[in-house]
């Protein structure tokens, strides 16, 4: 095992990588923090404690912790409590909250990728509850690999681990609740799979090829999907304006369900959305969502607003993952200007700031009147989704512009301004 752990790490060029391993306690992790010690990777431990069984709970956390402690390996422990009192399946709900903060650590840490242990029985498990739930071809896409988490042995059966461990004196916890057979993961470990095993021995691994195939078939449709829904994007102020007019001249049946899927929409929700009417909103697991015209507004749930932040000239700053803003007093011959300030009328220094409804602005050609930003951008359209996501320029005393909506009457540029003038760049 030790062998195609290195091969995997060099295959997926992790030797440099500062990594993030998913721990419980139990054999299949201990195994991935033994091996990634023996291979002096650059590691951090993650738990996450639900406490769902007591004192074995507060064992396991503890376990890990001292493991981590005798090592030298900075622990995160995560409390997962929480989840016991959400409705729904319990076991849906911890993994979508445990990826979430381990996906929060990695940013919080400067981590570059999350190592869980699923193995090989786990492939087939899940592929057995996707079934038997009855998700689409894209729902077989292996679970959030291609959101930086990596699994070393997807290829290794679960008693090659078992005896890795043996023969190492590797020390771990035993989880008394995957015995238990109310969960249904654990039905079909110990019911459904060994009773398929009897009838049909040794099939396990044309199950897994069939497995292989439909998932590398889940990648490309995926794949081919995100290329197109590209193609009928565009990005304002961190959004994602998803243009319906656009898919529909595709002509394909269920082009836009399978994108909308992808969003995390179940069947019912596709339903009610196909029949709302205009500017209703909607929520899914993966972000929110609005109909606007032609337009269906995505907010992720990645987005975040921007931090106020002063701005330098000529040097371009990130307000989203696509869009810069660059303010600069010398006019560019390779780009169209999207606003001009008058620094005569600029008190202090520039700054990038996030949307106050609160605040006010004096817009250009209302001979001096001033209106709330809410208001001023309600009568332009904007949703409230929308209003929300704008930025806006001020100087220490007052908003100057409201990139792409409007400009303070104290920016006017004047004759004889024009040594004054601050051109102001979108992309």
């Amino acid at each position: 095992m030790i062998e195609r752990f290195e091969k995997y790490l060099n295959e997926k060029n992790l030797w440099s990588d500062k990594i993030l391993l998913a721990v419980s306690g139990g054999v299949d992790s201990m195994v991935l923090l033994w091996l990634s010690r023996y291979c002096k990777l650059n590691i951090e431990v993650a738990h996450v404690n639900y406490r769902l069984r007591g004192e074995d709970s507060e064992s396991d956390m503890n376990f890990v912790a001292e493991y981590c402690e005798k090592y030298q390996i900075t622990f995160h422990g995560i409390d997962g409590s929480h989840i016991i009192n959400m409705p729904g399946n319990f076991q849906g709900n911890a993994r979508e909250f445990r990826y979430e903060k381990f996906t929060e650590l990695c940013k919080l840490r400067k981590l570059d990728i999350i190592l869980t242990g699923q193995h090989r029985n786990d492939v087939l498990e899940g592929f057995m509850m996707k079934v038997v739930r009855g998700v689409g071809l894209l729902g077989l896409n292996p679970q959030n690999e291609q959101v930086g988490i990596s699994r070393p042995f997807r290829s290794i059966f679960k008693n090659e681990i078992l005896a890795f461990a043996k023969e190492y004196k590797i020390v771990y916890r035993e989880d008394k609740s995957n015995k238990t057979l109310k969960y249904t993961r654990n039905y079909v470990r110990h019911e459904v799979l060994p009773l398929l095993d009897k009838m049909h021995p040794g099939d396990s691994k044309g199950l897994l090829r069939t497995i292989s195939n439909l998932e590398e078939d889940s990648f490309l449709l995926s794949s081919l999907l995100n290329t197109l829904e590209k193609s009928c994007t565009h990005v304002q102020f961190g959004l994602q304006y998803l243009d319906l007019e656009k898919i529909n001249t595709w002509n394909i049946d269920g082009l836009l369900k399978a994108l909308l899927r992808n969003w995390g929409f179940t069947s019912t929700q596709f339903n009610n959305f196909k029949d709302s009417r205009n500017h209703s909103e909607f929520h899914s697991r993966l972000g929110s969502f609005q109909k606007k015209g032609k337009y269906l507004i995505i907010k992720p749930n990645s987005y975040s607003r921007i931090a106020e932040k002063v701005l330098e000239f000529d040097k371009p700053y990130a307000y989203s993952d696509v869009e810069f803003i660059t303010v600069t007093k010398t006019k560019r011959l390779d780009k169209d200007v999207d606003l001009m300030l008058n620094q005569k009328h600029v008190i202090g220094s520039i700054s990038l700031s996030p949307y106050n409804g609160g605040d006010y602005i004096r817009p250009m050609g209302m001979q001096g009147k001033s209106k709330s930003l809410n208001k001023f951008l309600k009568e332009r359209g904007l949703s409230k989704m929308e209003r929300e996501a704008c930025v806006v320029l001020k100087d220490s005393e007052k908003i100057l512009a409201i990139p792409g909506y409007g400009i303070d009457e104290s920016q006017k540029i004047m004759n004889g301004d024009e040594n004054n003038t601050i051109f102001v760049y979108l992309n």
